[in-house]
């Protein structure tokens, strides 16, 4: 099958039809050479885009994690990759599941996201579709081990904002990839508060 584009506006139109327009935001996110080599990478392999997935829990809360190897406190909406043949909304219910184990409705299309990562020299485009969930428990049970999921908790928005910005603040070793989280986690707080 013939890999899909990161952003198709035929598919974007349909998820819009099917669960309301979607905000879309531009940012750009600049990082060291080393960090725009693994993106690149990341993206030509694997995977097309990601999903952001805003899992609101029956307490009113939204549903965030850490993993093993994040530093200490660092906690975000899960995310996962888009495979290059794959829609975006079996990307979705694919990495759901493995993530926590829930089949949760999906509410709204938020947004999409594109990301210009950068170091000056070279620009890569990083897509986020985010979709806002609903599940009516969030007892989660991560499936796929190789996620290193450590920890869940449930945020309110101002908690997402919070993260977004603990990890915008991170030491220099995780900055890039702090920079680039922050984005979906801002990204939610603001569209459902």
């Amino acid at each position: 099958m013939t890999p899909l584009p990161a952003i198709d506006p035929e598919e974007v139109a349909g998820l819009e039809r099917q669960f309301g327009p979607c905000a879309r935001r531009t940012c750009v996110v600049p990082m060291r050479p080393e960090s725009v080599d693994f993106w690149a990478k990341a993206l030509s392999s694997n995977r097309r885009a990601e999903v952001g997935m805003v899992i609101l829990c029956p307490s009113g809360k939204i549903l965030v994690h850490t993993k093993d190897f994040y530093p200490k406190g660092t906690f975000r909406i899960p995310t996962g990759g888009i495979r290059p043949d794959e829609s975006v909304l079996d990307g979705l219910r694919r990495e759901l599941w493995e993530e926590t184990g829930l089949r949760a409705e999906v509410l709204r299309f938020l947004a999409v996201l594109e990301h210009h990562i950068t170091d000056g020299e070279r620009e890569v485009l990083f897509v986020t579709y985010l979709f806002l969930l609903r599940q009516n428990s969030c007892e989660v049970s991560q499936q796929d081990s190789d996620e290193r999921i450590a920890e869940f908790r449930e945020v309110d928005a101002a908690g997402l904002a919070a993260a977004a910005e603990g990890m915008e603040r991170l030491p220099e070793d995780w900055d890039d990839w702090g920079r680039l989280r922050a984005v979906a986690n801002r990204a939610a707080a603001e569209l459902l508060g």
